[in-house]
């Protein structure tokens, strides 16, 4: 089964150029160019040998450089160092398709929550942080959901995309919704090239149809369109694959890892939501303990302390009255008192 690594890695394009033996030599040029004359084949492996071949050679009208690398990366998962030491061309693509100079060493994080701000990753008009939150916290709930985020040498953001593995009768990995470049293939295709080459180089690409079921999606997939690595070719491209992950969109109170809501502002909070607080079987949220927190917890009129995460709404709470023109804390039972 393919399975991806959580945690993050890195990649840099300064390696040493490959070198290799005899018999990868021969099984390179028998494979590649066995139409060669005998003087030709010599020429050329004595190229290979001494590191001179590059892009220019051109044998027979076939370029022999291209023929070379495609079998080696096909089958032994690495092609000859560039001359700019761009190794399997990702700087060029990287460069090119974000439309800005990436240097490297670039860095692969993958994770199994969606748990960072909006607007992160270049995902500001992201549904999933907005009006179909459930979906994200759907897709954390999942074992099989992960998230593949790219940093650039100075650990800063410029991407990411969703990917789903174990898929039901399919040995695949699936990536989709990527950001930036929703609404654009080359991203996502992008994307995958990249975790292809950090799992070694040898998973075939193809672009697919993915839907949650035959009867439609409330998954909001981005075009309905994902790309698909695999170890073979059993999947055909433009093969539609349906996941049937849930039959239809769940109540947010059902999903599992739900911990409750927030007693101040009633959000939702899950076990994944960051910085939340819990104390007395009673829940506020980051922003809500923020607001509560830095303020002082001792009641103004009886000087007795009050729990942190007390508000208007608990028993036994707070409540934020003003005492000559300044607004302050005083428990609930002094508040009673003064009605």
């Amino acid at each position: 089964m393919l399975e991806v690594w959580k945690g993050k890695k890195t990649y840099s394009e300064k390696q040493k150029k490959r070198v290799l033996t005899d018999g990868q030599v021969n099984t390179v040029i028998n494979n590649c160019c066995s139409f060669l004359a005998p003087d030709e084949r010599d020429k050329l492996i004595l190229a290979i040998k001494e590191g001179s071949i590059g892009k220019e050679i051109d044998i027979q009208g076939t370029n022999i450089y291209a023929r070379i690398n495609n079998w080696l990366w096909k089958n032994e998962g690495f092609k000859f160092i560039d001359r700019d030491g761009d190794s399997n061309g990702l700087k060029k693509r990287l460069d090119k398709v974000t439309e800005h100079l990436i240097e490297y060493p670039i860095s692969l994080e993958i994770s199994n929550l969606m748990d960072w701000q909006q607007g992160e990753f270049g995902d500001g008009d992201s549904c999933f942080f907005g009006g179909h939150s459930v979906t994200r916290h759907y897709f954390n709930s999942l074992a099989n959901f992960y998230t593949l985020r790219i940093y650039n040498n100075k650990n800063k953001s410029f991407g990411r995309c969703l990917i789903l593995t174990d898929i039901p009768e399919k040995d695949c990995i699936i990536l989709f919704n990527s950001y930036p470049g929703h609404r654009d293939r080359k991203y996502l295709e992008l994307y995958a090239d990249i975790l292809n080459t950090f799992l070694g180089g040898k998973l075939n690409k193809s672009t697919h149809t993915i839907r949650n079921n035959k009867e439609g999606s409330w998954l909001y997939l981005n075009n309905a369109e994902g790309i698909l690595l695999q170890t073979g070719d059993t999947i055909k491209e433009k093969e539609k694959i349906y996941l049937n992950l849930i039959e239809r969109q769940p109540a947010i109170e059902s999903i599992k890892g739900h911990l409750g809501k927030c007693h101040s502002c009633t959000l939702s909070i899950f076990k994944w939501t960051p910085d939340y607080c819990k104390d007395n079987k009673k829940i506020l949220c980051k922003d809500c303990n923020t607001k509560y927190k830095y303020r002082t917890r001792t009641c103004f009129d009886c000087k007795k302390k009050i729990s942190n995460i007390a508000s208007r709404v608990l028993e036994y709470g707070r409540v934020d009255v003003e005492r000559n023109g300044d607004l302050v804390i005083i428990c609930s039972k002094c508040y009673k008192k003064g009605k």
